[in-house]
C-alpha cells in the first residue's frame, strides 16, 4: 500500500470515525469550502456546517462503521462499509466518496442503503432542505 493511499483513507477515516462515530468534528481536516452530499441532496454546505451538525444529537445514533472496502485513485477515496445504528438493528450499507485535496477533505457523497428506512430518510432530507 503506498503511503499517498494510506494517507487519503486516514484523511477520509476521519470523518467516518471522529465525525460519525466520537462527534469530534474539529478533528475532521475539512476544507473551508466542503459540501456533503447524501442521496443526491446537499446536506452539508462547508465546513462549519457540517461540523455543527455532526456535533448534534443526530449523530448519537451512529454506534459504529466497519467491514471497511477502499479503492482510491488519484484523490479520490470510496469506501463501501456498514454502518450500526442504535435504530434499526439490521446494519446500514454506505458508500461514500471523498475528494481530498492538499491533505483536506473538499467533496463528500453519500448512497446508503437500509431495507424500509431509505425511502423515509430521503424525505425527511427533502423536508429537512425544504424541497418538494
Amino acid at each position: 500500500m503506498s503511503n499517498e493511499r494510506e494517507s487519503i483513507i486516514k484523511i477520509a477515516e476521519s470523518y467516518l470515525f471522529k465525525g460519525l462515530i466520537e462527534q469530534k468534528p474539529d478533528e475532521i481536516p475539512l476544507a473551508d469550502n466542503c459540501t456533503r452530499t447524501e442521496l443526491g441532496f446537499n446536506t452539508g454546505k462547508d465546513a462549519n456546517h457540517l461540523r455543527m451538525l455532526l456535533s448534534s444529537e443526530a449523530y448519537d445514533n451512529v454506534l459504529d462503521c466497519y467491514d471497511l472496502n477502499w479503492i482510491v485513485e488519484g484523490n479520490q477515496a470510496c469506501v463501501f462499509y456498514k454502518q450500526k445504528l442504535k435504530q434499526p438493528e439490521v446494519p446500514i450499507l454506505v458508500a461514500t466518496r471523498f475528494k481530498i485535496e492538499n491533505d483536506l477533505i473538499h467533496e463528500i457523497e453519500i448512497i446508503l442503503y437500509c431495507p424500509g428506512m431509505t425511502d423515509l430518510f430521503a424525505n425527511e432530507v427533502k423536508k429537512a432542505m425544504g424541497v418538494d
